[in-house]
């Protein structure tokens, strides 16, 4: 069972727990909390473990039981050494003691004690919020499980650079991760780098050597304002 919130509360706090997990789940989140979700048969400690493991967020219901409650102290505990983000909701202004304070003194809390929608709408949306901010995933970026082959390189310096086969032109100045600079006397082997650059999925741009003036001077800056690095082509005739 996937588990966006775990709710850590205090039974004597049921009514209003109950309150909230319904809240929750009318905005769409999956929610946890015990003695609803332990399984028929089940050891009750290690149900809330396992559902403390598998969640994304931990809920806590912050009042002068749940403050008091052992049971929550454990639950807390557990939350804090697996690194779960713990959100606090207090149903009142009991001040935090033991285990309740030693975690959760310096973490944001929720006001609840007015115990209406607004407060319930509120932590509807901070709730979702921080899940959002959870459940975001690196992009995954293509890596050549092997080193390909360079471009060949001329045996020549070239006038003009050399078109990369498969490469429409020499990329977009307006939409480049690289730009690829060099002297016109280096154009083939900035063409070579080039080439290499983009058989690895790099957006490259180079500029031909046969640009000049007011265009060249606009690409060139166009590209300097959107690429992410700048490789420079050394030679003679560069420096």
């Amino acid at each position: 069972m996937a588990i966006d919130v775990f709710i850590c509360h205090s039974s004597q706090d049921r009514d209003r727990v109950i309150e909230i997990c319904e809240s929750l789940e009318r905005s769409g989140m999956t929610c946890w909390m015990a003695p609803r979700n332990v399984p028929a048969g089940a050891e009750w400690p290690a149900a809330i473990s396992q559902a403390i493991s598998d969640c994304l967020l931990v809920l806590v219901v912050l009042s002068e039981k749940s403050i008091e409650s052992n049971q929550v102290g454990r639950e807390i505990g557990n939350a804090a050494e697996r690194g779960k983000t713990i959100i606090p909701y207090r149903l009142d202004a009991s001040p935090l003691s033991g285990i309740a304070a030693y975690y959760l003194s310096s973490v944001h809390h929720i006001d609840g004690t007015e115990a209406d929608a607004v407060c319930l709408e509120i932590l509807s949306r901070a709730v979702r919020k921080k899940l959002n901010e959870l459940s975001r995933t690196p992009v995954a970026v293509s890596v050549p499980t092997a080193e390909p082959e360079p471009a060949p390189r001329p045996t020549r310096a070239l006038t003009t650079p050399v078109p990369v086969e498969g490469v429409p032109g020499f990329g977009s100045c307006a939409d480049c991760q690289v730009v690829v600079c060099y002297a016109a006397e280096d154009a083939g082997e900035a063409s070579a780098v080039f080439g290499y650059l983009v058989r690895y999925g790099l957006r490259g741009y180079m500029h031909p050597d046969d640009t000049s003036g007011k265009l060249w001077a606009l690409e060139m800056k166009r590209a300097m304002e959107t690429t992410k690095a700048v490789v420079f082509v050394m030679s003679e005739a560069a420096t």
